[in-house]
């Protein structure tokens, strides 16, 4: 394969890894977490093509060397472009495990300060003393508040 076409096929790879990480993204700010599991098989094989395909530049110099000025501008745009998405990736990505930790940390607290012997037993009755030691119902309500 020439030294352009290797080149182009680059650039493609990047452009598809691009637009997957930008529905990722997307996917993360409006909670759909469960939306990304389908995304990964995907994005596994994108970046190792990407990978095993910059590593055959690298090994080989004099590939790159007959690129048109052109198509190596578009490959350095295409690669800057990727860095930025994984930047916006991960932030993404940080910013869904905080609102995670944050109201993981909101139930914990909820359930600590329910009062023992609030609420109803499993026959309807209040609960208190004459419930199971360790098998109290806790009862929270979650919100959209973080």
């Amino acid at each position: 394969m020439s030294g352009s076409g290797l080149v182009g096929e680059i650039i493609a790879v990047t452009s598809r890894l691009l637009e997957l990480m930008e529905r990722e993204v997307e996917f993360l700010r409006t909670g759909r977490i469960g939306a990304l599991t389908p995304l990964q098989a995907d994005k596994l094989q994108l970046v190792g093509a990407y990978e095993m395909q910059l590593e055959r530049l690298r090994s080989e110099p004099s590939l790159y060397s007959g690129v048109a000025p052109v198509l190596r501008e578009e490959l350095e745009t295409a690669m800057k472009n990727l860095d930025r998405a994984v930047d916006r990736n991960l932030k993404a990505l940080q910013a869904a495990r905080e609102v995670n930790r944050r109201m993981m940390d909101a139930i914990v607290r909820a359930t600590a300060e329910q009062a023992p012997g609030r609420g109803y037993a499993r026959t309807g009755a209040a609960a208190g003393a004459a419930a199971p030691a360790g098998r109290q119902a806790v009862s929270i309500t979650l919100d959209q508040r973080l």
